[in-house]
């Protein structure tokens, strides 16, 4: 039998660093890992979930992408 790719890899260590490199970089890696195992699943049930799990990481990367914007540019915290 063959097993599946675990559905939960390894989470590398959070940077502290200004920039969030390290940050963005875990995260294109998470939803990356998550796609291919939606590639890789007959699971539909398991796919839905999966999709949802890769959504909500670029979720997470836009805001961080965000706020590396708004910092380099200047800006102070968009709030409305």
């Amino acid at each position: 039998m063959v097993s599946s790719i675990s559905s939960t890899p390894p989470r590398p260590p959070l940077s502290a660093s200004p920039s969030g490199q390290q940050t963005e970089a875990a995260l294109r890696r998470q939803i990356a890992a998550k796609e291919a195992e939606i590639q890789a699943t007959t699971n539909k049930a398991q796919a839905a979930r999966l999709a949802e799990e890769v959504a909500a990481l670029k979720t997470r990367l836009e805001i961080l992408q965000q706020k590396k914007e708004t910092a380099r540019t200047g800006g102070g915290p968009a709030q409305r």
